[in-house]
């Protein structure tokens, strides 16, 4: 399972979890770019690994900038050398839509690669909850050609390009539940414009 938006939004620093595979797109997942209003976006967000700050980058392109400190062990670091514990990451999250739902798409900090991960969002007033894709469930879709993308030997699925079809299967509920629900991210707005 992939826990790499609380990690990267709470922190910025996203990580995958030891030993589990994980689900990529190859674009920013969604049909289209949701338009995003500023005034609901905009501020200071909290997680359970604390605040964030989310700025909107470009509004019709669904386009956030997220601000975040990432805490660093000096004990990570070059021994003898001096290091600052804290460090301001940011991060762009483009958010897309397909139907009623949202989609979030990131590229994992530190990465030279051009996949993304994604999560299935759901605003309400001043909370956000975020959804990981169900990796297992993704693999056997595309095992089964129903959406297009591969999957490496860790078990890693990386989605190509979808068409509208193929989002109707993804959020139809017609293969199951394809998200994690069980455990969603949850931001809560603290501050705003």
């Amino acid at each position: 399972m992939v826990r790499q938006f609380a990690a990267v939004l709470g922190a910025i620093s996203l990580v995958s979890l030891a030993g589990c595979a994980a689900t990529y797109c190859t674009s920013p997942l969604g049909e289209s770019p949701l338009p995003i209003v500023p005034e609901e976006w905009d501020g200071y967000w909290f997680l359970p690994d604390g605040p964030v700050f989310f700025q909107v980058e470009d509004p019709a392109r669904g386009v956030l900038l997220v601000a975040g400190i990432e805490r660093h062990h000096r004990n990570n670091e070059t021994p003898g050398a001096p290091a600052p514990l804290l460090k301001l990451a940011t991060q762009k999250v483009y958010l897309r839509n397909s139907g009623e739902w949202i989609f979030a798409s990131l590229q994992p900090p530190n990465s030279t690669d051009t996949k993304f991960i994604f999560f299935r969002l759901k605003k309400q007033d001043k909370m956000i909850l975020a959804w990981a894709p169900n990796t297992e469930k993704f693999a056997e879709l595309v095992r089964r050609g129903e959406l297009p993308g591969s999957i490496d030997d860790k078990g890693n699925v990386t989605l190509g390009s979808l068409r509208p079809t193929h989002y109707q299967k993804i959020t139809s509920g017609e293969y199951g539940v394809l998200f994690n629900w069980d455990n969603p991210l949850v931001f809560f707005r603290l501050i705003g414009p």
